[in-house]
Parts: structure tokens; sequence; C-alpha cells
């Protein structure tokens, strides 16, 4: 009767013990490296290093968008994009969405179609101060045009482009001695 007494506490020992190990050893999780306990001892070291990880996850994932960027503008040096993304920060949300826009646009554009716009925008660096204002000007006045008139105005330029170059040099000679209104 002993025996089986013992056999049977032994029995409830073992199965009280192999049902409170895993319980035990939840609690008694693995120590913690130096490190972390150090962490959780400096919250303020632990937000800036958390922070340094974000910003170097976020550096990774432009990478791409540097890499246009660099291809697009040429190598810059470091006061020119430090100027650049100055006067980025420094624009308004909407101006900011409306460059995104654009350089989105840009990029959706062929390598061929890419690089005759960015001939043409060269080109216009290239004008006197004089002419680049005039062009900026008739452009806003192009803005401020009803939807519809820019419109009209648009088919008109598409029709003279199609034209053949003698056609339309006498066209533009023509408009060019008209006075202006």
């Amino acid at each position: 009767m002993m025996k089986r007494r013992a056999a049977a506490a032994f029995a409830l020992a073992l199965l009280g013990f192999a049902f409170a190990a895993p319980a035990a050893a939840e609690d008694r999780a693995a120590p913690k490296a130096p490190r972390e306990r150090w962490l959780e001892r400096h919250p303020l070291v632990r937000e800036r290093i958390e922070r340094r990880q974000e910003r170097r996850r976020l550096w990774e994932s432009s990478r791409d968008d540097r890499a246009a960027l660099r291809r697009d503008l040429g190598e810059l040096g470091p006061d020119e994009r430090r100027a650049l993304r100055e006067r980025i920060v420094a624009l308004p949300p909407p101006e900011r969405r409306a460059l995104r826009e654009r350089i989105d646009r840009y990029r959706s554009l062929d390598p061929a179609q890419q690089q005759e716009l960015r001939e043409r925008l060269g080109a216009l660096r290239n004008l006197d101060p004089g002419e680049r204002d005039r062009i900026r000007d008739n452009a806003a006045r192009f803005r401020a045009l009803p939807p519809a008139e820019r419109e009209r105005l648009r088919a008109a330029w598409r029709r003279l482009r199609e034209m053949p170059p003698e056609q339309r040099d006498a066209i533009l000679d023509k408009l060019a001695k008209t006075p202006a209104e």
C-alpha cells in the first residue's frame, strides 16, 4: 500500500511538474542581453536609436528616387543639394504636391522624351533674362485663360507644328509683324 501511495504521489508530482514547467518557463523568460537591460533604463537613448533606424530605413527606401534625381539633375555638390532641399522644404504643401506630380509625370516619360525635355529646358536656361521673362509672362497669361480657350490654342499650336516648315515660317513671320493688341 505504501508503495502504491508513493507511486501515486510520484505520478502526481510528475504531472504537476509537467504542467507547471511551461508556465514557469514563460515566467522565467530568457535573460535579456546587457544592452537591452541598459536601454530599458535609458528610454531617451532607445528613442534616439529607433529614430536613427527609421531614418536609415527611409534613406534605404528612397534610394531609387535619389538615383533618378541624380540622373535627371546630374551630380550636385553638397551646397547645391542642401539649397535644393531647403527650397523644396520651404514650399507650401500644395506646391510641394504639385512638384511631386510634375516629377512623377516626367519620370513616366520614356527616356527619349525625358532627354528632349532636358534639352528644351537647357535651351530655356540659356536664353537672355528678358526673353525668359517674356516666356514666363506668356505662360502665366496662358494659365489664366479659361480651359476652353487654352484647349483651342493648344489645337492651333498642334496644327501649326504639323504644317510644312515653309508654310509655318510664313505664318509665324506674319504674326511677328502684326502689332500686339
